[in-house]
């Protein structure tokens, strides 16, 4: 006798096994190319240099499992699994005939989600006994590892899988399913960048990036969220020798997990309670549709209401807030009758309860519009505490640090903008004349609970705007400031040297005559060149001599594209004590532009001994000769 409570039924399972081979032949292919395959090349042209150590294995092998390619795998996998699986829904003659056979939709449920994790996790384990082999082979000793990976690809297709089902009951749409699923991972991201566009364009000098913490809102995102928090790292002993291989993000794993537990009895449920004759129809949950309409409308409205505003200013037109809510009603009111269109499935929406409830939605959208500028205008008067930030930048020209008791400096000057703040915010919406001559200020404050705080500013150079302007040239012009600027914070800390060259053109005689010519030399440099070189250019620095060189000029109105001919040096260095995760040094890589007025490079370019040049008298500084 057959059994009340199956949620299988093997006709359905085999039927789905054959007809929809495709799918599961082609995810195992893409598994295999990404794992077993790659693998085995990588090792191959390894082993044709020299034999691998028992870590130089160990890397390949980490390199080979990392996550990001198979979540991705995965995420496309399962949603044309589900697509496939599902599609019955999808269509009133397909719905209607498979509801009629002798098998409840607990059955049908049960049987369609034990198909798709049977196509997800098969391919999986057939990967994973390949990739042993493969292993073996090579001489990798730590298959271990290569299960590792199997328990994530396995937990990250039921998850996925979890999601896509959960979708798929929502809408009687084929091609909504793929939309509704990149929605669920998109959604608090596009709110989340609304928001701050809004406050940015309402909160005059307010940076808005960083408004809802990046830890918050990847939450939101579950692809986004498995990308960035489930990767494999290695393990290390104290000496920074690689030990072995940990998964990071098992939190991550083991919250969506649950969340795909409840999302599987949710999709059932609803699955229970959907009309047949949804069929079809873009949105089959009654409570949804509401929702959806003012969801369309409300974003459409925001999005492109904004869009006109900046593009108006851009063209010299003023911004204006009625403008801007003129524009956010309308369009928000057509996009609201749009949506609805989609979920009756008609043109014929402009009925008289249709208009109230589009007049309501027309009131909360102004609302909202509210609240968002009420908090921008208080945000743009905000200036943090001396006592509560951690160190904040200050740039116009270059960007220079402050921390401590230099913080109140920038201070003072955030103070002094903020005096003038609606003479300055005038200017900036509706000016872009050339002969309104102006300079842009950033300021980033970083508090001491972690969280950011971001200002631009673009100020005149006429009244209190230039004596802002002046007071942070004089900054600019310490040359510490401008070292840590040009060759990093830690400047002043030993330096290694891994490489270093330097690009000149010199003058030389041509042969039996007295005539000039100009020739290109490029010099590498050895690490006891490099490291007189750079003593040299922490001296010039030191004497002002490198600002004009390396793309910063002082002065209201300097004709910055005249500007004396200039060289490169390239160098790169690192700090012995300072190590990336993998043992490996952290080198910095620095450009330095240098000119005759570097007196001490030049001194230090005599003293080098460089195999194309005599002397830095040879130099080549833009005086007539004759060139080849």
């Amino acid at each position: 006798m057959k059994s009340k409570i199956s949620f299988f039924n093997k006709t359905i399972f085999l039927k789905n096994v054959t007809l929809y081979w495709p799918i599961w032949v082609v995810y195992t292919l893409f598994l295999l190319g990404g794992l077993p395959v790659n693998l085995w090349f990588s090792m191959q042209d390894r082993y044709r240099i020299k034999p691998l150590t028992e870590t130089q294995m160990l890397m390949e092998l980490s390199e080979a499992i990392q996550p990001s390619y198979y979540i991705c795998v995965i995420a496309c996998a399962v949603v044309i699994a589900g697509m496939a699986l599902f599609s019955y829904l999808y269509r009133s003659q397909s719905a209607n005939m498979i509801h009629s056979l002798p098998v409840d939709r607990r059955e049908l449920f049960g049987t369609n989600v034990i198909s798709g994790l049977v196509f997800l996790i098969v391919p999986q384990i057939f990967t994973f006994v390949l990739t042993i082999l493969v292993c073996l082979d090579a001489g990798i000793p730590q298959v271990e590892y290569v299960g590792m990976w199997l328990l994530i690809a396995m937990v990250t297709a039921f998850i996925s899988f979890a999601f896509v089902t959960f979708c798929a009951f929502f809408t009687g749409q084929l091609v909504a399913l793929p939309v509704y699923v990149i929605i669920l991972n998109a959604l608090a991201y596009a709110v989340n960048a609304l928001v701050q566009m809004i406050v940015e364009l309402f909160g005059y000098g307010v940076c808005a990036v960083g408004l809802l913490a990046e830890e918050i809102l990847i939450w939101f995102a579950p692809i986004v969220c498995y990308l960035s928090k489930v990767t494999i790292s290695y393990q290390t002993d104290a000496s920074g020798r690689i030990t072995g291989l940990s998964v990071d993000g098992i939190a991550c794993i083991l919250i969506y997990f649950i969340i795909a537990v409840v999302l599987y009895v949710a999709a059932y449920f609803v699955y229970r309670r959907r009309r047949i004759e949804s069929a079809g129809d873009l949105i089959t949950v009654g409570i949804l549709k509401p929702i959806f309409r003012w969801g369309v409308g409300s974003l459409a409205g925001f999005y492109i209401t904004i869009f006109f505003s900046v593009l108006f200013t851009q063209i010299g037109f003023a911004f204006s807030y009625a403008g801007f809510v003129i524009g956010l009603l309308f369009f928000g009111a057509v996009f609201y009758f749009v949506a609805d269109m989609f979920v009756r499935k008609t043109f014929r929406v402009f009925k008289k309860q249709n208009w109230k409830g589009c007049g309501i939605f027309c009131i909360v959208l102004l609302l909202s519009l509210g609240g968002v500028v009420v908090y921008s205008n208080v945000e743009e008067k905000r200036i943090p505490k001396a006592e509560d930030v951690d160190y904040v930048g200050l740039s116009m020209g270059y960007y220079v640090e402050y921390e401590n008791e230099d913080v109140e400096k920038v201070i003072d000057i955030h103070e002094k903008i903020l005096e003038n703040l609606e003479e300055y915010e005038e200017l900036d919406l509706s000016s872009y004349d050339e002969d309104v001559h102006t300079q842009w200020i950033y300021i980033s404050y970083c508090l001491k609970d972690g969280s950011t705080m971001k200002r631009n500013y673009r100020i005149p150079y006429e009244g209190e705007g230039k004596e802002i302007i002046d007071t942070i040239e004089e900054i600019e012009k310490e040359p510490e400031n401008f070292l840590s600027f040009l060759l990093g914070s830690d400047y002043e800390k030993p330096q290694k040297f891994g490489y270093g060259q330097i690009d000149m053109d010199v003058c030389v005689k041509t042969e039996n005559t007295d005539t000039l010519r100009v020739e290109s030399i490029s010099e590498e440099l050895t690490a006891t060149q490099g490291e007189k070189l750079y003593e040299a250019i922490i001296a010039d620095g030191l004497a002002g001599n490198l600002m004009k060189y390396n793309g910063y000029y002082f002065g209201e109105y300097e004709d910055t594209t005249k500007t004396e001919l200039t060289y490169c040096i390239y160098l790169e260095t690192y700090i012995s004590e300072d190590k990336r995760d993998d043992g490996e040094y952290a080198y910095n890589y620095r450009n330095v532009y240098f000119g005759k007025d570097c007196v001490n490079i030049l001194n230090a370019i005599n003293e080098l001994e460089l195999k194309n040049l005599e002397s830095a008298e040879d130099i080549y500084w833009g005086e007539d000769v004759l060139s080849e």
